[in-house]
Parts: structure tokens; C-alpha cells; sequence
């Protein structure tokens, strides 16, 4: 009996792949240079989310995608947001349960961001991370039902 509970077990943890956030640094680095078009269908497509809604406004597209899978709940935002006479890509991304930040993290550090600084209290956390190329800041609410939050700018 308790063999066949210990091959149950083993077959239940090893064909029940553990799931994960959609997008990766990489991924949120590429949605951040694509068009407004080439992001939703790399979203849609590749990654399956759904697109909310794109809307123009004042010459400023801004598109918001979501996707849901079991626990886990994300939500990616993109605009071109306008300094003076540039339009800087932006990308804003929040994933639920916020303790998927830490692989953001992870994965930013490996791609050669530098910690700029780092602010919080007992309720939340704030991250800034910089390269050449972008910023990256990270909000993390000390409660795992609330979203962490990554947002990536062009500089």
C-alpha cells in the first residue's frame, strides 16, 4: 500500500508541470520595441493573452493585454508616453502572486542590470534597476494577493 501511495505521488508531482509567469524579462524587453501591432499579435499568439482594449489618444496608443492561468494573474500595459518631442516605449507588467518579482529579479541582474536603489516599509517594496538602454522599476506590496508591479522605459 504505501508503495502504490509513494508511485502516485511520484507520477502526480511529475506530470503536473508547475506553472509560471508568462513573460520573462526578455519577453517584456521585446514587447517594449515592438509595434503596437507586433505586440499583440506576439502577445495574443505566442504568449495567449487576450487583448483588452487599444486606444489612441492625443497621438499615444496605449494597448492592455491579460491573461489568467490557474493562480496566477497578469496584466501587461503598452505606451509610448511623450517626453517633450520623443516618445519613449514603455511597458508596464503586474503578475499575481507578487512573489514571481524575485524571478524578475533574477532574471535582471543576469541580463546586466545594476540596482539603483531600493525603498519600502512594512507595506511595500520599491526597486530601481538601470542599463544603457532601459529602467526598470519594480513595486512589490508586502501582501502576496496584491500584484507586484515591473515597469520598463526606454531611455
Amino acid at each position: 500500500m504505501l508503495k502504490y501511495f509513494i508511485c502516485v505521488t511520484i507520477l502526480l508531482c511529475c506530470f503536473n508541470p508547475a506553472k509560471s509567469q508568462s513573460l520573462t524579462v526578455k519577453d517584456i524587453i521585446q514587447v517594449t520595441n515592438l509595434s503596437h501591432e507586433q505586440a499583440t499579435q506576439y502577445l495574443v499568439s505566442a504568449k495567449h493573452f487576450k487583448l483588452i482594449s487599444s486606444a489612441t489618444a492625443y497621438g499615444q496608443t496605449i494597448s492592455q493585454y491579460s491573461k489568467e492561468n490557474g493562480n496566477i494573474m497578469e496584466f501587461v500595459s503598452k505606451a509610448e508616453l511623450k517626453d517633450g518631442n520623443k516618445m519613449v516605449p514603455s511597458v508596464h507588467y503586474d503578475v499575481t502572486p507578487a512573489a514571481y518579482a524575485q524571478i524578475i529579479v533574477s532574471q535582471l541582474k543576469q541580463s546586466g542590470f545594476k540596482l539603483k536603489t531600493k525603498q519600502g516599509d512594512n507595506s511595500k517594496q520599491i526597486s530601481l534597476y538601470a542599463n544603457d538602454k532601459y529602467t526598470v522599476s519594480i513595486n512589490v506590496f508586502a501582501s502576496n494577493k496584491l500584484p507586484a508591479s515591473i515597469e520598463i522605459h526606454s531611455k
